[in-house]
């Protein structure tokens, strides 16, 4: 996540998907607010346009920052 102020509107929060290995953005978020629902909702768009047969039974590392978001209780309950 970074975030980045715009004139007359504020901070502006931007989370990104990106495949590690490929460097390419699967899916990214824009908010007002940075809260843990933004980063799951640029998560659950990625994995569905990702992996449109699901994701069961294949391997999928999921690396972020540690900030406040991706180490809540109701993101690590979604990721596992």
């Amino acid at each position: 996540m970074t975030k980045f102020i715009i004139n007359g509107l504020g901070w502006v929060y931007l989370v990104v998907v990106l495949d590690w290995y490929t460097k390419k953005i699967v899916c990214y978020s824009i908010s007002l607010t940075g809260k843990t629902n933004d980063w799951l909702d640029a998560l659950n768009k990625a994995i569905n346009n990702e992996f449109l047969s699901g994701i069961r039974g294949k391997c999928l590392l999921i690396v972020s920052e540690n900030s406040s978001q991706p180490t809540s209780r109701s993101f690590i309950q979604y990721i596992k």
